[in-house]
């Protein structure tokens, strides 16, 4: 999957996550994954920025790479 594909994707979802469609109307999952911290930090900035939580934009991250591999 290329970034191009991504990207798509991810304007076609809109990436606008409320906590309803979330947290509150699904049993969850803790997912604990290792990553670069330059990584980590570069992701953090711009989900402060746009004052949204990681944990939100993270379950719209795997929703569209599920989507976009054809298996949901």
């Amino acid at each position: 999957m290329g970034k191009s594909d991504l990207t798509g994707a991810l304007k076609r979802n809109g990436f606008v996550f409320t906590d309803a469609e979330t947290k509150d109307e699904q049993p969850t999952e803790r997912l604990n994954a290792e990553i670069p911290t330059g990584l980590h930090e570069r992701f953090k900035a711009p989900c402060r920025a746009e004052v949204r939580g990681m944990t939100d934009v993270l379950t719209q991250l795997v929703e569209t790479y599920v989507e976009l591999m054809g298996n949901e």
